[in-house]
């Protein structure tokens, strides 16, 4: 456990404080540990198929 992480039971609820703040980088939002690690891996975008189908109707549509 991180030794900056706070736990305290309150009734038959556990409260965890765990230091962290947000960066933006290329508007997406990380966690950063105070010590400057992340806390959270970096995944690869997926893409939307939503929008992928959309724009590709669109495409098809203004070919005919």
């Amino acid at each position: 456990m991180m030794p900056d992480v706070e736990t305290k039971l309150e009734g038959t609820t556990l409260v965890m404080r765990i230091p962290m703040r947000f960066q933006r980088r290329g508007g997406r939002k990380r966690i950063v540990a105070p010590d400057g690690s992340e806390l959270a891996p970096i995944s690869k975008p997926q893409p939307d198929g939503t929008l992928v189908n959309a724009a590709s109707a669109a495409v098809a549509k203004a070919a005919r």
